[in-house]
């Protein structure tokens, strides 16, 4: 198991953030669902979802942000040092940047096999692959995590660099 740069986990229960929009199928429908499902005890925090991150931390005894600047959430992920965010959009995404900030920080993430998010994530550790687009997956998925907290990665994982994804797009694409 990897550890973060810096200081070990913290101990308490599991931390988990949820960054970005929430507005219909960039998370609400999946959190309306989920949440009744999801293990006791975790550590919620909704930031960026405007009013229904409210909602949403009311619901769970959790913590919300209405909005954010990209400049501020090193900072909040900093504060709340999550043990991974959940990305809970069942929209194809074409490509995540709220993906790609959560890897660039170093935070595990659980999202839905479906549009960038499901070829992005393919390579992810056993447990933080792309989860079918249901409740009950995530709910899964956040049990296992929640009994063992420690055990996820805490080392930050940047997107590939220029020349890794010109080389991936020509191997894919064969230059005449």
């Amino acid at each position: 198991t990897s550890t973060r740069s810096g200081p070990g986990r913290r101990p308490g229960p599991l931390r988990v953030l949820v960054p970005g929009r929430l507005a219909g199928g960039k998370g609400e429908r999946l959190l309306e669902a989920l949440l009744p499902l999801a293990p006791p005890g975790i550590d919620w925090y909704f930031a960026g979802g405007g009013e229904r991150a409210g909602r949403f931390a009311a619901q769970t005894g959790g913590r919300a942000l209405a909005g954010y600047t990209a400049s501020e959430l090193p900072a909040l992920v900093a504060a709340f040092d999550p043990d991974l965010a959940l990305l809970p959009s069942l929209l194809p995404e074409t490509f995540g940047y709220v993906l790609s900030e959560m890897q660039a920080l170093g935070v595990p993430v659980l999202a839905a096999a479906v549009g960038a998010y499901a070829e992005r994530l393919a390579g992810a550790p056993e447990g933080l692959r792309p989860l079918p687009p249901n409740a009950e997956a995530f709910a899964a998925a956040l049990a296992h995590w929640a009994a063992r907290p420690e055990a996820l990665p805490r080392r930050p994982t940047p997107p590939p660099g220029l020349a890794d994804s010109l080389a991936a797009w020509q191997q894919l694409q064969p230059l005449a």
